[in-house]
C-alpha cells in the first residue's frame, strides 16, 4: 500500500478551534466595548420576551364524551403532541357547547368544536380552522320507510338527539326546524348521551337516534355494523346544507363499511358540519402551530370518506376570529424547516424571522464599523504583558544581589507561565510569537546579570 503523501486535514478539530475562537473574541469584545454590548443585550432581551420561544409542556383540550369522534380525535392528538416533547390532557364533556364553555372560563386551553356554535361575546377566542367534516347521522329500526314521511315519522318515532350542550343536539335543532319540527314542543324527543341513546336502540328501547360522528367513533361503528338498525339517507342534502349556514352535503360511498356483503348498497347522502379547533388568546403560539401540524398529519393519515378541494385544515366557520398562527400554516402549509428542527424553534423562526433578520442587520454593520474585533482578547492581554515585562527588565537591571536576582527570576518564571497560556485568536500568532520572543530576550538578560552579580562577588571575595 503506497504511503500517504500526506494528512487529511482535521476538519473537525479546525471547526471546533474557530467556534472556540469566536467566542473568546466575542466575550473580550463585549467586555472592551459594554455600552454597545449592554444595548445589544437589551435588544436581545427585547426579542427574547416579544417571541416567547419555549412553549408550556401541558395543555388541557376539552374533548366530548366518551367513545365520541372528539375523545378519538383527541388522543391521536394526545400520541402526535407526546412525541414532541408535550403532554395534551384530554378534558372530557358532554359535546362541542359544553367544550367552548371550559374554554371561555379558562378550564382549558383549546378545545373541539364545531361550525355554526357562536363564539361567546367577548371571549376573543380564537380559531385554528375546520379540521374534517363531521356528518349527522339518523338511524332508526324496522323496515325501511318512505321518506317523503320524514316530518310524520320524527313527530311520532321515539328519538334520542344528544345531550343539551353536544353537538349532536346543537345541529339536530337546526335540522329539525327545516321538517317544521321543534325539539322542545316534541315531548318523543329524548335528550340523552350518545352512549345510553346507541344502547338503547340496540334493545329496541328507541325507535331512532341522531348521532353527530366521524367514521372513526366507536358508537357510529356499533351502529354500522347492527343488523337490526336503517340509516336514513338524506336525499335533499344539498338542499338542506344550502338552507343552514353552516352545513355541508356530503356522501357516504357505496361499500365503505363492508365490499363483502356490500353495505352501504348505496351511496348515502348526508348533511354535514365541520369539526373545528378553536383555541384561547393566550395559548402560545408554538402550541397553536403543533396543533395545525397534528391537524395536518391526521388528515393525510386518515381515511376520508368526506373531502374537499383543498383538503384539511381549512378555514369553513366564520364565526370565530382567525388565528394568525392558523392563517399563516395554511397559505404556507407550514414552516419549510418543520422537518429539519423542533416544532417550536420551526414555529419561533417563522413567526420572528422579521424581527431576527432586522436585528441582523443593524448588528452586521456595527461589527464592521470596529476593525478587527476579533484581535482585541490578544491586544489588550499583550498591552498587560508588555507593561510587566518592561518593569520586570528595569528590576533586573537594578538588581544588586543574587538574592534579589533570584526573587525576580521566580517572578519571571511565573510571567513567562502565563504569557505562555495566553490564548491567541487566528490572525495573532505572529504577536503571540513576538511576546514568546521577548520572554527569551528577558531570560537572556537574567542570566547576564546573574553572571555578573557572580563576577562581582568573586572579586569581593578573592581582590588582587
Amino acid at each position: 500500500m503506497p504511503p500517504k503523501l500526506f494528512d487529511r486535514p482535521d476538519y473537525k478539530g479546525q471547526f471546533r478551534a474557530h467556534t472556540r475562537d469566536e467566542f473568546k473574541a466575542f466575550l473580550a469584545f463585549a467586555r472592551h466595548y459594554w455600552l454597545l454590548s449592554s444595548l445589544i443585550l437589551a435588544g436581545l432581551i427585547v426579542l427574547f420576551v416579544q417571541t416567547s420561544p419555549f412553549p408550556p409542556k401541558t395543555v388541557k383540550i376539552a374533548t366530548g364524551q366518551p367513545s365520541s369522534s372528539a375523545q378519538i380525535l383527541g388522543e391521536w392528538y394526545r400520541d402526535f403532541f407526546a412525541t414532541n416533547g408535550i403532554t395534551l390532557e384530554l378534558v372530557p364533556s358532554d359535546g362541542a357547547e359544553d367544550n367552548l364553555k371550559l374554554l371561555q372560563d379558562g378550564s382549558v386551553d383549546a378545545a373541539i368544536t364545531q361550525a355554526g356554535i357562536p363564539a361567546p361575546k367577548g371571549s376573543g377566542l380564537l380559531s385554528l380552522g375546520s379540521i374534517e367534516f363531521m356528518p349527522m347521522w339518523l338511524f332508526y329500526r324496522g323496515e325501511p320507510v318512505d321518506q317523503n314521511r320524514a316530518t310524520q315519522l320524527m313527530s311520532q318515532w321515539t328519538i334520542a338527539i344528544g345531550l343539551e350542550n353536544s353537538g349532536t343536539y346543537f345541529m339536530v335543532r337546526d335540522l329539525l326546524k327545516e321538517y317544521g319540527l321543534r325539539p322542545e314542543e316534541y315531548s318523543n324527543l329524548l335528550k340523552m348521551p350518545a352512549n345510553e341513546s346507541v344502547e338503547k336502540i340496540l334493545h329496541g328501547e328507541l325507535d331512532a337516534l341522531f348521532i353527530l360522528a366521524g367514521t372513526e367513533s366507536h358508537n357510529l361503528q356499533r351502529l354500522l355494523n347492527a343488523k337490526n338498525l336503517n340509516l336514513w339517507n338524506f336525499k335533499a342534502s344539498k338542499a338542506t346544507a344550502g338552507r343552514i349556514q353552516y352545513a355541508d352535503a356530503v356522501t357516504f360511498p357505496r361499500g365503505a363499511v363492508s365490499l363483502s356483503p356490500l353495505f352501504p348498497e348505496q351511496d348515502i347522502d348526508l348533511v354535514s358540519t365541520s369539526v373545528t379547533l378553536t383555541v384561547s388568546p393566550n395559548l402560545h403560539p408554538a402550541i397553536q402551530y403543533l396543533f395545525m401540524s397534528a391537524a395536518e398529519n391526521h388528515y393525510a393519515n386518515s381515511e376520508n370518506y368526506f373531502d374537499r378541494p383543498g383538503g384539511f385544515p381549512a378555514f369553513l366557520d366564520r364565526n370565530f376570529k382567525k388565528s394568525p398562527v392558523a392563517v399563516k400554516y395554511i397559505e404556507n402549509r407550514g414552516s419549510i424547516l418543520k422537518y429539519d428542527f423542533p416544532f417550536w424553534a420551526a414555529s419561533l423562526i417563522d413567526r420572528a424571522w422579521l424581527s431576527i433578520a432586522a436585528l441582523l442587520a443593524i448588528l452586521l454593520p456595527l461589527t464592521k464599523l470596529i476593525p478587527q474585533y476579533r484581535k482585541y482578547h490578544l491586544y489588550l492581554v499583550q498591552n498587560t504583558h508588555y507593561a510587566a515585562m518592561n518593569e520586570l527588565v528595569i528590576q533586573i537591571r537594578e538588581a544588586d544581589s543574587l538574592e534579589a536576582l533570584s526573587s525576580l527570576d521566580f517572578k519571571f518564571q511565573e510571567l513567562a507561565s502565563t504569557i505562555e497560556l495566553t490564548w491567541a485568536p487566528a490572525g495573532t500568532k505572529e504577536k503571540y510569537f513576538f511576546m514568546l520572543n521577548a520572554l527569551e530576550t528577558i531570560r537572556r538578560h537574567i542570566e547576564r546579570q546573574k553572571t555578573s552579580l557572580e563576577l562581582l562577588k568573586e572579586n569581593r571575595v578573592n581582590p588582587q
